[in-house]
């Protein structure tokens, strides 16, 4: 049976009663990827309401971090580890972190493009941490291949825009710089030359890259299974976003939507895309 979270929702109260196992949520200055953040007082007030509905709660650090912000990044974590929450880290830095300041919590992998395979699951299983949200570039057949040799709780995005890259560099304000125009917003369209589709890169303190269309796993439901799924609803319209919840909920299942890599081998080659 699945497990469903969702991404920090403009109104928690609208989904703390629905058949869901928590939410995730990011914090001010030190997560990526969300509608908003979240200070550590907002985060405690909300670590009162899931614990009293029985919902978990994990804190997303899922940014690239620099040099000048470590000390700030461990004395959030040092507040952040007196509240009964999962953590979640895709820098490494962070798992040394939680482990230098004796983090009893659970802990959660974020690997967007690395957790590809049992084997790197079970190296960080092997350090404590017993969570990971695996690859979005795999299909159905690897996720449960994954999911059947790991002692690990696997985590797989269920619906939401793909990061396709991340950069630490400011790469559109180098780029209205380059062109010497004024850039007026954070997120932009841009346009693939080879299949004329239309994907978005956003700044933040790091520079990430989507895909165009929505990704959703809902058609596939029946043969995903024991997994935690992440409905996230960043740069999603409310409205749409509440009604796909309760369609993975409820098993109403379609054959709409991006499906990503879900039926199809990730590309390993330019001359086999070409």
């Amino acid at each position: 049976m699945n497990k469903y979270y969702i991404t920090n929702p403009n109104n928690i109260d609208r989904y703390i009663n629905l058949d869901i196992s928590g939410f995730i949520f990011g914090i001010k200055k030190f997560s990526s990827e969300f509608n908003n953040y979240l200070s550590l007082k907002d985060i405690s007030l909300m670590c009162d309401k899931c614990k009293n509905n029985n919902k978990d709660i994990i804190i997303f650090l899922n940014r690239l971090y620099f040099e000048h912000e470590i000390d700030e990044l461990k004395e959030t974590i040092k507040e952040l580890s007196k509240l009964d929450i999962i953590i979640g880290f895709t820098d490494d830095a962070v798992l040394n972190i939680l482990d230098e300041l004796g983090f009893k919590g659970e802990k959660l992998l974020i690997s967007n493009h690395l957790g590809t395979n049992s084997y790197t699951l079970d190296f960080y299983l092997n350090k404590g941490v017993k969570n990971a949200y695996i690859s979005t570039e795999i299909t159905i057949d690897e996720i449960n291949e994954i999911n059947n040799h790991t002692g690990a709780n696997i985590f797989i995005k269920g619906y939401g825009y793909l990061n396709m890259a991340t950069s630490s560099r400011k790469l559109l304000t180098n780029y209205f710089k380059f062109i010497n125009k004024n850039k007026d917003k954070n997120s932009y369209t841009f346009k693939d030359f080879v299949t004329s589709k239309d994907y978005k890169i956003v700044e933040e303190y790091n520079s990430n890259f989507y895909t165009g269309d929505i990704y959703s796993s809902l058609k596939y439901l029946d043969q995903l299974d024991n997994l935690s799924i992440i409905l996230d609803n960043y740069m999603i319209d409310v409205e749409v976003f509440y009604k796909e919840v309760n369609n993975f909920i409820n098993h109403n299942i379609n054959s709409e939507g991006y499906t990503g890599f879900l039926d199809k081998k990730t590309v390993y080659k330019v001359e086999d895309y070409e």
